[in-house]
């Protein structure tokens, strides 16, 4: 049991497992005879005490597994060493000094977190009985080294802004695997250009109209295709178009008819809904002259109480208010976009 759980060469041998309960818990001890100084690398075998150590690994089919690990602190005998008792070490490869969790859990982490959200990694670990959070998955990001990208043939150029309106700074995107590659820590033509110049075989770069960014790919990747990207083109149309409006507004309404009152008698017989009304307004009035409470109408026809009373007091089948249909926003400027579409207006 002890070689399936514990890697090769880790001088630990497990004592007891408590399974009765989530979380698993292993109670184990290590067995290396000496330990040896972090300052002055010699090796100690007199024991000063004991402590120990608790730290998470791997789930089990969904279950929770925690050490609780039986260390030891050794005296060292170097005279000069300025550090007379140290805690022995246990191999990085399994779990490092004061970490809360084994190397295969942070492993494990980082391979998730470079694939989705922390927050998503966070909620997946959790329920399979690693309970993490997404600043854990963050600062396993943060510790790893940055993933080996494959060469970027369409790159994505565009400024992202650290503080909206005072420091900018420059993300780089893989338009065809649809991921970050790097993030620039300003957002100057120098800076831009060296990174180009130090990822060579760029054949299309797309990026918005800024010009300080077209100087950078010209010296920086002079045989990559430069392309405003899609979001920025209809951006500046969004732009163009409400400064025209803005420039040009439309002219004023004609005065509209004064309102007439809705007729007050039965909708015509053709229309489905106006039979329908008319019949429940029927029955409503029949089962008043019968002597029944509005509530036992409402309950009797499932309708609301003041629905009821509506038609309770109508001397005639009530219509539906009338709809106030509005107009579009365009339809000031209609006439004038169809002259632009077929070019019958001067610009």
């Amino acid at each position: 049991m002890s070689v399936a759980i514990i890697p090769k060469d880790v001088p630990v041998a497990i004592t007891v497992v408590v399974g009765e309960a989530a979380p698993v818990m292993i109670y184990a001890r290590t067995t290396a005879p000496t330990g040896h100084c972090p300052q002055c690398g010699q090796g100690g075998r007199r024991v000063h005490s004991r402590y120990w150590r608790q730290f998470q690994d791997l789930p089990w089919r969904t279950v929770p597994v925690q050490w609780r690990l039986e260390c030891r602190k050794f005296w060292c005998d170097t005279p000069t060493c300025p550090q007379q008792i140290f805690c022995e070490r246990l191999p990085p490869t399994w779990v490092r000094a004061h970490q809360q969790r084994t190397q295969a859990v942070w492993a494990m982490l980082t391979q998730w977190g470079w694939a989705a959200r922390a927050a998503d990694v966070a909620r997946v670990a959790t329920q399979q009985g690693l309970a993490v959070s997404a600043d854990t998955v963050n600062r396993a990001l943060r510790a790893a080294p940055d993933p080996v990208s494959p060469p970027v043939r369409v790159l994505g150029l565009d400024e992202w802004a650290k503080r909206k309106g005072a420091t900018y700074a420059t993300v780089l995107v893989d338009q065809e695997r649809h991921r970050i590659v790097d993030v620039l820590v300003d957002d100057r033509p120098a800076t831009v250009t060296a990174w180009l110049q130090a990822h060579p075989g760029i054949a299309v770069i797309t990026r918005d109209r800024d010009e300080a960014f077209t100087a950078a790919i010209r010296a920086g990747a002079p045989t990559a295709t430069p392309v405003a990207d899609r979001f920025h083109l209809l951006q500046n149309l969004r732009a163009v178009l409400e400064r025209t409006f803005t420039q040009h507004p439309p002219a004023a309404p004609a005065p509209s008819r004064a309102p007439t009152d809705p007729p007050t008698g039965p909708a015509g017989p053709g229309t489905p809904g106006a039979r329908r009304r008319a019949a429940r307004w029927d029955e409503v009035r029949t089962l008043v002259a019968a002597g029944m409470s509005l509530s036992a109408i409402a309950r009797q026809l499932h309708l609301d109480r003041k629905t009821v009373h509506k038609y309770a007091t109508a001397t005639r089948c009530p219509l539906p208010p009338p709809r106030r249909t509005t107009a579009g926003a365009v339809r000031d400027w209609s006439a004038r976009l169809d002259r632009r579409v077929h070019f019958t207006e001067p610009r």
